[in-house]
């Protein structure tokens, strides 16, 4: 005689193939979870504290992804990525570099280095004295449309002054580079191969160097005061060439 289900089992087997999620008294699911019953310490010693799954309407368990924590460096760097306005300021590079201990520093070549310094930094000068100057000038008296220019080349200024204060940015940071990099203890070896004018001659160009760095801004505008001496000097010769030819 075949051994009759107890009610228990009849009423679990009902309530999974109606997909219903109903409240059986009683009646744990095919996990072996009784709604309503939060499984303590002493029914799984050593498991800890069980929580019923997470179930949608239709009965169904929901599985959440497990939260991880991975250790590593958390660096702050500002996106600049999509902004074209300011494409002066690059991302930052890295924190340090990588050197074949047999990579030979000749300092032969630091003669171009030290005259693309000097260039960068005349640079840097006029730029920051022409973005000082060109910021104190009023948009109204100059252009009745806020732009400036003629045919093929047009541009508001606003524009204009995010263009110089990006030049100006750009300048300085490569120069401050490039001088960190002359500045570095593997161009100074034990042995010097220079010739006593190449070695004169960049001894030169790094004291025009310092002389700049100190004030580009202050450099470019005594070279301009000096050009419009100049533009002056020619000016009043004219003059006095045209005046007495006037008298002849």
């Amino acid at each position: 005689m075949p051994r009759r289900p107890s009610p228990s089992r009849v009423a679990a087997r009902h309530w999974r193939a109606s997909g219903r999620c109903a409240f059986v008294p009683g009646v744990r699911d095919s996990d072996g979870w009784e709604p309503g019953h939060v499984e303590s310490d002493e029914d799984h010693p050593g498991e800890g504290s069980q929580v019923p799954p997470a179930r949608d309407q239709d009965g169904h368990e929901i599985k959440t992804a497990a939260m991880r924590r991975t250790a590593g460096e958390v660096r702050f760097i500002k996106d600049r990525s999509g902004d074209a306005n300011q494409w002066g300021w690059g991302t930052p590079g890295p924190s340090e570099r990588t050197i074949q201990s047999d990579f030979v520093f000749n300092p032969r070549h630091l003669k171009p280095l030290a005259q693309t310094l000097r260039s960068g930094l005349m640079a840097l000068g006029h730029a920051t004295s022409a973005y000082n100057r060109f910021v104190k000038i009023k948009s109204r008296n100059v252009s009745p449309d806020g732009s400036l220019g003629g045919k093929g080349y047009i541009a508001k200024i606003p524009e204009m002054r995010r263009q110089l204060m990006n030049c100006v940015e750009a300048l300085s940071a490569l120069t401050d580079t490039i001088y960190d990099e002359l500045n570095a203890p593997h161009w100074n070896p034990s042995e010097d191969t220079l010739d006593p004018r190449d070695r004169e001659e960049v001894r030169e160009i790094v004291e025009d160097v310092e002389e700049i760095k100190d004030d580009p801004e202050g450099w470019a505008e005594e070279q301009e005061d000096e050009m419009d001496d100049e533009v002056m000097g020619k000016t009043a010769s004219l003059s006095r060439r045209y005046t007495s030819r006037r008298l002849a």
